[in-house]
């Protein structure tokens, strides 16, 4: 099972790639469940303060293996950031390349910012790629707070996604447990150094293929039991989640890092 599938995390964004074994063939006309607009708290961080929010930003994320070896780079454009009810919403493009010359997938998206979270709806990903008319797609919505303390607790985050196409369904959950802010440190990459807090949690990947018979499951759930998934992410509040490991049964299998953040604009 890949480990990286475990985000494409909102905000280190498309930090760990596509999830692998979920169609990327969906409609737009034909979208299930977008996670509404619930009404935004009182902010304490200007949106715009953050680099994610800036049009005109460039920002570049690497994949590296349990080894140091880099697997794949990501580059995210920020395109427009508008306001609708009390939101910040960043419309993006993005590509993700396989090292050292693997092929590139490109994908379009959007994220928001009401100063308290951000947020993040996977399926926006997903929804740019549209290429069969029979299909749907559904996902609930990643939320991270913009204040934490060392100590805390964090809600458990469930995201599933579910497609369907010619009338065959499958669906991926993705579950971070035991969420918690563990310590402030300071964490350096290439691009720079950030005041940041990092954040473990357990994670358990569940999914529903076609053809999925009771022995299959069986077998999955074996799989889950004999190898424990965890993670931990760096997360500066005025940047966003600049560093991520994944690790199995205690030993790292991978992980993600921003390397450049820059503007392009004319």
């Amino acid at each position: 099972m890949n480990c990286k599938i475990m985000i494409l995390w909102a905000f280190a964004l498309l930090a760990c790639g596509r999830p692998e074994g979920v169609s990327t063939a969906v409609s737009s006309e034909q979208v299930l469940d977008t996670p509404a607009l619930e009404s935004p708290t009182s902010g304490a961080i200007p949106c715009g303060d953050i680099p994610f929010f800036q049009p005109g930003t460039e920002i570049v994320s690497k994949d590296f293996s349990k080894t140091g070896k880099e697997t794949s780079a990501q580059t995210i454009q920020v395109l427009n950031v508008r306001q609708e009810n009390g939101f910040s919403i960043a419309e993006v493009q993005g590509t993700v390349r396989s090292l050292p010359n693997g092929p590139e997938t490109q994908v379009k998206f959007s994220y928001r910012c009401d100063g308290s979270k951000l947020y993040f709806d996977i399926a926006s990903m997903y929804r740019t790629q549209a290429k069969a008319q029979d299909s749907t797609f559904q996902s609930s919505e990643f939320v991270l707070p913009l204040q934490l303390k060392v100590g805390e607790s964090l809600p458990d985050i469930v995201s599933t996604v579910r497609s369907e196409q010619g009338g065959r369904p499958s669906s991926m959950t993705i579950t971070l447990s035991n969420r918690k802010v563990t310590a402030q440190e300071s964490v350096t990459t290439e691009a720079g150094t950030w005041d940041s807090f990092k954040i473990t949690n357990d994670l358990q990947i569940d999914m529903e293929l076609p053809g999925m018979d009771a022995k299959m499951k069986e077998m999955i759930a074996k799989m889950q039991a004999e190898n424990k998934l965890t993670s931990i992410t760096w997360f500066a509040p005025e940047i966003g989640i600049v560093k991520s490991e994944t690790y199995k049964n205690g030993e790292l299998e991978s992980g993600n890092r921003i390397v450049s953040i820059r503007s392009i604009k004319p």
